[in-house]
């Protein structure tokens, strides 16, 4: 079946034509690619994703210490 684009979807389609950067790293709202350019995520995240940042180090703490307490 061939990928519906244009007006015929309000889905973004995936371009798998191209290459696309590598993100290796993250601190706040901005990223960094594997050739060290940064972004700022300005993704509204919708209902979807939880945009809380990058490099969150009080989540991941929270993170390791629900799971240890958690798990069986």
């Amino acid at each position: 079946m061939p990928p519906v684009v244009g007006s015929a979807s309000h889905i973004f389609p995936l371009d798998t034509g191209r290459s696309y950067p590598v993100v290796v790293g993250g601190a706040g709202v901005w990223f960094e690619d594997a050739d060290g350019r940064r972004y700022l995520d300005a993704m509204s995240g919708g209902s979807m994703a939880a945009t809380l940042g990058y490099g969150r180090s009080d989540l991941i703490e929270l993170a390791g210490w629900l799971t240890s307490t958690t798990s069986g």
